[in-house]
């Protein structure tokens, strides 16, 4: 399943040039070794929650060795979903990078705000038309979006209702009730995709989109 490099559209194997934004298809390749598509998965197996599977090059496989490269930074691929060196995610537009933990943790606290000066009502209200974008109040103010790895597009108001309501919010009582909520807090900081525990089970991301790159699911 290619995708553009550029635009994150998925095109066929055959062609040249992205159909939609016209990028020429021609694979990067790496000296040491040939590379597949740049949007194209690596091998090996992996999973993006609810039981889909995608694959990555996993530890001393010859891809992870030199095999593919990342179309943002042109380092050799040594990670999962996202690229080890700058978190450029695979198969999406070039320069579609994993949020840092501290811009995670400032949309945190930016929501926690808004609820507040909402009186959450208006907070609820405001999430109901952003979450259709793959986005909450706080991360359409910085300008970030949460990204299905299965579909490698942001996330529609229905996945995103199942990762901010019944993951984070159910699971995240639930986890407090056993008292290892903080440890689950912090995953993301340990996490090589920076993936919370409700974007494990969701399958999702949550990557920066300055330019407004992705496409909404509707």
């Amino acid at each position: 399943m290619p995708f553009c490099p550029r635009c994150g559209y998925q095109h066929g194997d055959a062609d040249e040039f992205c159909p939609s934004c016209g990028t020429g298809l021609t694979p990067l390749r790496n000296p040491a070794a040939a590379v597949g598509p740049t949007g194209s998965p690596p091998p090996g197996p992996r999973s993006t929650g609810l039981g889909g599977t995608f694959n990555y090059p996993g530890p001393g496989s010859s891809a992870q060795a030199g095999g593919f490269i990342c179309p943002n930074c042109h380092h050799p691929w040594l990670g999962s979903q996202t690229c080890g060196f700058c978190g450029q995610v695979w198969g999406m537009p070039v320069g579609i990078r994993l949020s840092s933990p501290g811009r995670r943790l400032g949309e945190f606290a930016l929501d926690t705000v808004l609820m507040f000066v909402t009186l959450f009502v208006g907070w609820v209200i405001w999430a109901a038309i952003v979450f259709a974008r793959g986005q909450t109040p706080a991360k359409q103010l910085l300008s970030m979006r949460v990204v299905r790895l299965e579909r490698r597009a942001p996330a529609g108001w229905g996945w995103m209702f199942l990762r901010e309501v019944l993951a984070k919010g159910a699971v995240g009582f639930l986890v407090r009730v056993f008292f290892i909520g903080v440890i689950l807090d912090f995953w993301l900081l340990w996490d090589r995709d920076n993936q919370e525990l409700w974007d494990k089970i969701a399958g999702t991301v949550v990557v920066d989109d300055p330019q407004g790159q992705l496409r909404p699911t509707w």
